[in-house]
């Protein structure tokens, strides 16, 4: 129970102040930071089972980076795999230069200022890509080097570890670091045919049980397992999430993944919010206010240069630099492992590891209000950079081309995103608006439950994804905010009243076409924001009257213009089970009380055959009209007076009653 009690403490409490912080517009993660502090060993003691809310906080940061792997690409990493090794290693070695070097003003020895030095160049992955997230932030410019840097300092806490021994006066074992880079091998290979062979092949089979508990099941063990074993090599397990979800964005299943694993995730990264708040002792902030407001001010002016300088190096503009810098500049939470490895290595002591804490929790804090700030930054450069001369280096192509494209009012990606029109059902109506959509030259994405058509249809080329679309956050990551049209091609009618009223609260203006199979369903469908519902059957009854007209042989002005009325009166011409009155159909009454259309074959003995239709004169002589001739080859709609009859010819013959039924003497057989 005690771990039970301890959730039930630090979420309530977590509950209030966030209901506190949000009236005042604070980000939600200061709230959960402090509830933390308020909840930890160093506050109000409140909680007791501090290590198992630690391995609870690890799951969040498992699950955030996988959704994060989920929503990105293989193909948009290979994009930014510049930036990454580039970008990741300048950032990384100016910020330990940097840290370093203000250790070694401080007087420091070497080795601890080596290590400071490590301890300022990891920011909080969590954070950064959480708060990206929240705010569609993870495609633009910024946010995608953000992303790459923090891929490359998760890379490199590696080397960081093996080099702590080494700093605190010991040695490096050479057996240890030939088992580590064997281990990384191993791991990379195993992702790799993980990647490309086992995932995809499972995830199929899971989909094909149609087991929503199987498939969530799967999606996490997938998670957690790539996240252990890239852990068993000496990486991350972050860096392995991300992975994970790399793997299985790759295939159709990713879009389900994503709205499986979300509520999970949310509620797991509030307790790795929590759990970094607990490490905070309040008694240090009061009793050295101004050294930890000093050191924090240095450490992200420190860190934000460094990050800077290395996005200007990328050939970006100092809008995009600045941006990015904001966003980075506060301490990881990998550097708390790190600052307790050093503690117990004797290159921190108790008075630096308090400092540390104290001071990463401060730039933590503040890392919602800097980077709300850098994405503030608008497209003109600020009246002071003018003022000397800068204005035009704000240009986040100053340098070079802005390699990612877009602008920072960019949202997150995903193939979807781009769709305007998102088919739900790819049956034989959710096919025809496909094929509608690609005469129109507009994109467009289809959601389907069927595993077998999403990997027939993916092979093809088709744009499909599997994924529940009840389930909000599928839509949400099918780009529904930025479609112009939802079409709900698929039957039911309780699960298409939730996809319509998830779709209107992601897009309120979002134009939804939902089919139906009953009149009955249409009423309902409407009071959830349904914009046009199409009843089977009405439209089954729409097509047999417009048969009966063809039959009957009215003109298709007139059908069209009656199919017209009945939809746009919402079918309710049909729903009279007594039709008549002031009805359009009343246009047509009457239209052949005195016309007979009949079908002759010429027989070969008839003295017409050899003839031209003006030789004949059956308008002048019969007072009848020849208006199609039929034959093996096709068929002479309007014939011409030139037009020679021949012995076997279908002819549709049009004329009063009685005398067209005469002409059957002269055409040499009855009428047919």
């Amino acid at each position: 129970m005690g771990i039970l009690l301890d959730l039930v403490v630090i979420l309530g409490l977590s509950l209030g102040v966030i209901y506190v912080f949000h009236r005042l517009g604070i980000p939600n993660i200061v709230g959960f930071l402090i509830a933390g502090a308020l909840a930890g060993p160093h506050g109000l003691g409140l909680v007791s089972g501090v290590h198992e809310v630690e391995l609870m906080a690890e799951v969040g940061v498992v699950l955030l980076l996988f959704t994060i792997g989920l929503e990105f690409s293989i193909k948009d990493l290979m994009q930014i795999k510049d930036v990454v090794f580039i970008g990741g290693a300048l950032q990384v070695l100016g910020a330990m230069a940097l840290g370093a070097g203000a250790a070694h003003l401080l007087g420091l020895n070497w080795n601890t200022e080596i290590f400071v030095g490590f301890l300022l160049a990891l920011s909080s992955t969590a954070i950064v890509l959480n708060l990206l997230r929240e705010r569609s932030a993870l495609d633009t410019p910024a946010g995608r080097i953000c992303l790459a840097i923090l891929i490359f300092q998760d890379i490199a806490v590696v080397p960081m570890m093996l080099a702590v021994p080494f700093l605190a006066g010991g040695h490096v074992n050479g057996a240890d670091m030939w088992l580590m880079l064997q281990k990384g091998l191993a791991a990379v290979a195993a992702l790799l045919v993980l990647g490309r062979w086992l995932a995809p092949w499972a995830m199929a089979r899971v989909a094909d049980t149609r087991s929503r508990e199987m498939f969530l099941i799967s999606v996490v063990t997938m998670c957690l397992g790539v996240a252990a074993l890239t852990w068993w090599a000496g990486l991350s397990l972050a860096l392995g999430a991300f992975a994970a979800g790399l793997i299985i964005s790759s295939s159709p299943f990713g879009l389900q993944a994503v709205g499986s694993i979300l509520p999970m995730r949310d509620l797991f990264i509030s307790i790795f919010f929590i759990s970094m708040g607990m490490l905070v002792e309040p008694a240090y902030f009061v009793h050295h206010p101004v050294l930890v407001l000093t050191v924090t001010a240095l450490v992200l002016i420190l860190k934000q240069a460094s990050a800077g300088v290395a996005v200007l190096f990328l050939g970006h503009g100092l809008r995009v630099a600045g941006s990015t810098a904001l966003s980075i500049g506060q301490i990881g939470e990998f550097s708390f492992v790190l600052a307790q490895i050093g503690l117990n290595a004797k290159l921190l002591d108790s008075n630096g590891y308090n400092l540390f804490l104290a001071t990463a929790i401060m730039t933590m804090v503040l890392t919602p209000f800097m980077l709300s700030l850098g994405f503030r930054l608008g497209e003109k450069s600020p009246a002071w950079l003018s003022a000397i001369g800068l204005g035009g280096y704000w240009s986040p192509s100053w340098g070079g081309p802005d390699r990612q494209g877009g602008d920072d009012k960019g949202h997150a990606a995903h193939d979807g995103h781009a769709a305007q029109v998102v088919v739900i059902g790819y049956g034989l109506a959710g096919r025809n608006v496909v094929r509608a959509a690609r005469l129109a030259g507009l994109p467009f994405l289809v959601v389907e439950m069927n595993p077998h058509t999403v990997r027939q249809q993916s092979a093809l080329g088709l744009p499909i994804v599997f994924g529940d679309a009840s389930n909000p956050a599928v839509l949400a990551h099918a780009g529904l905010a930025h479609a112009k049209i939802l079409v709900v091609s698929m039957g039911g009618s309780v699960v298409a009243r939730r996809i319509v009223a998830a779709a209107k609260s992601i897009n309120p203006t979002l134009h939804v076409i939902v089919r139906t199979r009953y009149e009955s369903e249409v009423e309902g469908l409407r009071k959830v924001g349904a914009d046009e519902v199409i009843p089977e059957e009405y439209e089954t009854a729409l097509e047999i009257f417009t048969r009966v007209l063809r039959r009957l042989r009215a003109p298709e002005s007139e059908i069209a213009t009656l199919l017209a009325q009945l939809r746009r009166q919402d079918y309710n011409s049909l729903r009279d089970v007594n039709p008549g009155g002031e009805g359009g159909e009343q246009r047509l009454s009457g239209l052949f009380d005195d016309t007979e259309i009949l079908t002759f074959r010429l027989d070969e003995r008839s003295p017409l055959v050899g003839r031209s239709l003006g030789q004949a004169n059956l308008r002048k002589d019969h007072g009848v009209t020849v208006v199609a001739i039929k034959r093996p080859d096709g068929v002479a709609a309007s014939p011409g007076a030139d037009e020679l009859l021949a012995g076997g010819d279908m002819l549709v013959v049009m004329g009063p009653p009685g005398k067209v039924a005469a002409m059957g003497r002269l055409f040499g057989a009855p009428p047919s």
